[in-house]
């Protein structure tokens, strides 16, 4: 189990005295295979038409030329997304591949200045808002849920609106939610919010994030007691617990790409009783194979009226199941 990097995993590693250190997995990819996806027609429209900035065009190409695609040439195709610099397609086909990947491409840092800059502002731990970036949206940046959530953080109107007139950030409206920089400015200003409702526990805000605030307060007044670990299991709604259980697996991941301490994930350990994972050491975390090439052309800002499945601030009803989508069911 403690070989597994997933939040069950990720724990038994914490709690074994023999654990190596937390690495990426291995990842190859066929240079050959490499070269021959490249000329299949497919692959070849789907980038033409990221150059015309016809992103949700490109997409449904992407998904045609990958749905019948083998493991290895999942893989494959997922270097190439990278290589286009078309983020959340490179993470959409290492999870379609059901196999583990090169952290580069499974766990992205894109906007970099714009994520860390709002950060630092809030006060925010960059890692942690990428782990809710990537649980929420996979970093398509255009996607809208059912519900009404857009963007990367995946922000409701009505939060957004709220959220910009407190923090006094400019907002003209939901149209601009596609527009990463705003979604993050905003995104990361709502979790300093839930941040400092929940004490500066990233567990609890993770999870109001997720199921609104009112209900994680119902659940801390009668479970806080509880260490973070069981806390957890004590949601009553699975699709929070799973959401929680990843964003804080994939926080630890992202601490380790960025040289941060795991703050989310240290919370639980201590809270278990156990030592905190120590900030990022020389070596902690680095490829231990050829690098992923990176990325050689700059993507568009991708707007789309098209729908697509997400979820964020969720309200799950008790009397049906909360909606799906943008949580995953399960961590890679």
């Amino acid at each position: 189990l403690s070989k597994q990097q997933d939040y069950y995993g990720l724990l038994a590693r914490a709690q074994s005295a023999n654990s190596p250190a937390l690495t990426p997995p291995v990842f190859t990819v066929d240079a050959k295979q490499l070269r021959e996806l490249r000329r299949r027609p497919a692959l070849r429209r789907a980038r033409a038409l990221l150059d015309l900035q016809r992103v949700s065009a490109a997409r449904r190409e992407w998904q045609y030329a990958t749905a019948t695609m083998t493991e290895a040439e999942l893989r494959a195709a997922a270097v190439i997304a990278n290589e286009w610099g078309w983020t959340d397609r490179a993470v959409s086909s290492l999870r379609q591949a059901n196999s583990p990947g090169d952290w580069e491409l499974l766990f992205p840092l894109p906007n970099p200045q714009t994520m860390h800059s709002e950060a630092g502002k809030r006060q925010v731990d960059p890692h942690w808002a990428y782990a809710i970036s990537r649980q929420e949206s996979l970093f398509v940046a255009d996607i809208k849920s059912s519900a009404g959530a857009i963007g990367l953080m995946q922000l409701m109107p009505s939060t957004a609106k709220a959220t910009a007139r407190k923090f006094k950030v400019p907002y003209r409206g939901a149209q601009e939610l596609v527009k990463p920089a705003t979604n993050i400015r905003l995104g990361v200003a709502y979790l300093s919010e839930l941040m400092a409702h929940n004490d500066g526990n990233l567990v609890y805000a993770t999870a109001a994030y997720n199921a609104g605030q009112s209900r994680v307060n119902r659940w801390r007044a009668r479970d806080g007691h509880l260490p973070l670990d069981i806390w957890i299991e004590t949601i009553p709604y699975k699709e929070t617990q799973g959401y929680v259980k990843n964003v804080t697996a994939f926080s630890l991941i992202y601490a380790l790409r960025l040289g941060e301490t795991p703050t989310a994930f240290n919370q639980v350990l201590v809270s278990m009783g156990l030592a905190p994972f120590a900030a990022h050491r020389p070596g902690l975390g680095q490829q231990q194979h050829a690098p992923v090439p990176a990325p050689t052309a700059p993507m568009p800002t991708p707007i789309s009226d098209e729908l697509l499945p997400a979820t964020a601030n969720a309200v799950p009803s008790k009397l049906q199941a909360p909606p799906s989508g943008g949580a995953e069911p399960t961590p890679p």
